[in-house]
């Protein structure tokens, strides 16, 4: 169904504050006030005709916020839906939402796996790193909620990252955000040279491709790598690739 002449250009002006107002909502775990505007938004968008679920992306938004307000049956209605849109393969905002959603609702634990996972793909091929900070704190293991805030914080969500915070257990918690904070205190210890290389064997790369990349000799490569291992006072590229992953530092290239 395509959109309607006469709906073109009022989605944004007369539903968008909706759904701006519903995201702040949510975040603060205002659940019911959340819900209230995106029932409106639903009914705005489903008067005027509007199929297409990435022209106006609100949906995401909805089904969690129907899932929070106990409504998980429309929340799995509503899905379906969404799904069977996303099969033609080019909808991929519309399938990792899908997902998300079906392993909530699902009481199988492997269902949720895949379903999980195939969210985080759909996602991270988008390159849109807010939703998969959002189905990672959906998923909710400790570590999840560890890698959600990290990614929050990196947004600048600063409120989502506290959701992510208060999901977790007091002492994981605790153990997971002192070894973040000690993590940064060691990598700003690093020159920017150090610190570069020390990202790019984080993310696997060899010395040979390193140098490549930083117009670099191996040797220098190798050079400032050792001195990376000294100052944070580590002994390989494994132990480097943790602390780098624990870091919430963003990367400076």
């Amino acid at each position: 169904m395509r959109t309607p002449d006469a709906a073109k250009g009022v989605p944004a002006s007369v539903t968008a504050p909706l759904v701006s107002r519903s995201t702040v909502e949510l975040s603060l775990g205002n659940d019911e006030a959340a819900l209230a505007y995106l029932d409106r938004t639903a009914v705005l968008i489903e008067r005027l005709g509007l199929v297409e679920p990435e022209y106006f992306p609100w949906q995401g938004d909805h089904l969690e916020a129907l899932i929070r307000g106990g409504r998980r049956e429309e929340a799995a209605e509503r899905a379906a839906h969404l799904a069977k849109l996303g099969n033609d393969g080019e909808r991929r905002w519309a399938t990792g939402i899908a997902s998300r959603v079906n392993a909530q609702l699902t009481s199988d634990r492997d269902e949720a796996h895949s379903s999980f996972e195939h969210s985080l793909a759909s996602f991270e091929s988008l390159g849109m790193p807010f939703e998969v900070a959002r189905t990672l704190l959906a998923r909710g293991a400790p570590r999840d909620l560890a890698d959600a805030r990290r990614l929050f914080l990196r947004l600048g969500a600063s409120v989502w990252a506290e959701a992510s915070s208060q999901s977790w257990d007091g002492k994981e918690r605790r153990t997971t955000l002192a070894a973040e904070e000690h993590s940064q205190r060691l990598l700003a210890q690093l020159s920017p040279a150090e610190r570069n290389v020390a990202l790019s064997v984080a993310a696997g790369h060899t010395n040979r491709e390193i140098a490549a990349e930083l117009h670099l000799s191996v040797k220098t490569v190798d050079h400032y790598l050792q001195q990376a291992y000294r100052w944070l006072g580590l002994r390989n590229r494994t132990e480097l690739a943790t602390a780098i992953a624990r870091s919430i530092a963003p990367p400076t290239r």
